[in-house]
């Protein structure tokens, strides 16, 4: 009887440990869903602490600490994921951002290289691993991948931004502002592309042209202070001095130090 005794307690331990565990981690995915990171990871906590081979705990506990800014914790949570199941090619993708966010460029195409090989359709793995090769002047690796990412899905919108906006770095204002018309087209309130349009627009002496992409910007974000300060010089240069002024007023306001200068050089 003691034997038998002593068996059933510990079933009914393993039960109670087995149900806590579910309830941990439910009450982590309800606090995760609700954006309470810190009340999320303090449950994924306790859930690691009873099943710590349990992948998805480490998964969403690093996505809570990356919305955290922690990324380096995040790294390691996907590092046990990683160890755990090595073929999830999601892991590899977001490790990788987090490793990009902490300027890591070369982890973070490593990463993303796994990724592609585990997954080669997905687009944003493309599209990351070029913005990193884009940050290390690897240009033509760079096109490839936003190359590839379009030819794998026409309606992103972010490949065509990302490559747009290579192309105005680069000096092809013309090529940049097809890739950003298509990206507008796609998402007709993406500031970005309204911004590096008008930048590009600008560099072509479009100056009307690219004051109403800066108005677009303003009006979608009303604190940009790039947006006010770029249009400032646009308006100076069509003879609307009075509104540059105001623009760079705006700017200063924002922050710009370097728009209080113009104001007393042209404004006074």
């Amino acid at each position: 009887m003691r034997s038998i005794i002593i068996f059933s307690t510990l079933i009914l331990s393993l039960n109670i440990n087995a149900q806590t565990f579910n309830e941990y981690l439910d009450m982590g995915d309800r606090e995760l869903a609700s954006e309470n990171y810190q009340g999320a990871i303090q449950n994924y906590n306790k859930a690691i602490e009873l099943k710590p081979e349990y992948s998805k705990a480490y998964y969403n506990r690093g996505i809570c600490k990356a919305n955290l800014n922690d990324n380096h914790g995040a790294i390691q949570d996907f590092n046990i994921l990683i160890e755990l199941n090595p073929e999830n090619a999601q892991a590899y993708f977001y490790r990788g951002q987090f490793k990009a966010n902490m300027n890591d460029k070369t982890g973070a195409i490593k990463d993303y290289d796994k990724a592609i090989l585990l997954n080669p359709e997905n687009v944003n793995s493309y599209v990351n691993r070029g913005i990193c090769k884009k940050e290390l002047d690897d240009h033509s690796g760079a096109f490839q991948d936003y190359n590839k990412a379009i030819q794998l899905d026409p309606k992103n919108a972010y490949s065509y931004l990302n490559r747009g906006v290579l192309k105005k770095d680069l000096g092809d204002y013309r090529g940049a502002i097809v890739d950003l018309d298509i990206a507008i087209e796609l998402i007709p309130e993406f500031t970005d592309a309204y911004f590096n349009r008008g930048v590009s627009k600008g560099q072509l002496l479009d100056y009307l042209g690219a004051i109403l992409d800066y108005d677009k910007v303003i009006e979608l974000n009303p604190n940009d202070v790039d947006a006010y300060f770029n249009r400032a010089g646009c308006k100076y240069n069509v003879s609307n001095l009075e509104g540059a002024c105001l623009d760079w007023s705006k700017a200063g306001e924002l922050g710009e130090m370097r728009a209080y200068n113009l104001i007393k050089e042209y404004c006074n």
